[in-house]
């Protein structure tokens, strides 16, 4: 998708824009409300630097020299009211920026609906701490098991929404 350019060096909008038309193009329907989806992304280069975007629902939290922060914005409106992919085109729908990884224990945690509606909002911290606290403490493998377990064997019982956690940190 960005073979000719350096996507590190595009404004968010840009980058926001070519995604999305990219999208639209893959989708190949004049409805594309009916391939609604969230988007969560983040990518880290060589030095610890992250660029992250999100549209719909979902949560970013990110660990940056040793301060817990909730990137993602506070829901407003109805539960079942949603942003997605294909339903909303405006810029200020989607959450974008960067974190610096500087020191071991820094993190980038991305989660779906599936998993963030279950967390109450005083312990989301709390809980991307455990997570990487369970990540950091397992090789990759260990930690793909470890998070399948989780994943599968969901603590809310009946919670069936799809559920998708990923990772980035400086160990």
């Amino acid at each position: 998708m960005f073979r000719e350019t350096d996507a590190w060096k595009l404004p968010d909008r840009d980058l926001v824009t070519a995604i999305y038309q990219h999208w639209l193009a893959r989708v190949g329907s004049p409805e594309p409300a009916a391939y609604a989806t969230t988007l969560l992304a983040a990518a880290c280069n060589a030095h610890g630097a992250i660029r992250y975007l999100q549209m719909g629902d979902g949560l970013i939290v990110s660990k940056s020299q040793g301060a817990v922060q909730v990137i993602t914005p506070e829901r407003t409106g109805f539960g079942n009211q949603t942003r997605a992919l294909g339903v909303d085109r405006s810029w200020s729908a989607w959450t974008t920026g960067s974190v610096q990884l500087l020191h071991s224990g820094d993190f980038v945690l991305l989660v779906t609906d599936g998993v963030s509606d279950d967390i109450d909002a005083h312990q989301i911290e709390g809980f991307a701490e455990a997570v990487h606290r369970e990540v950091a403490a397992r090789t990759r493998r260990g930690a793909r098991v470890w998070l399948k377990h989780e994943m599968t064997h969901w603590a809310t019982p009946g919670h069936t929404d799809d559920k998708t956690m990923s990772m980035i940190f400086r160990g």
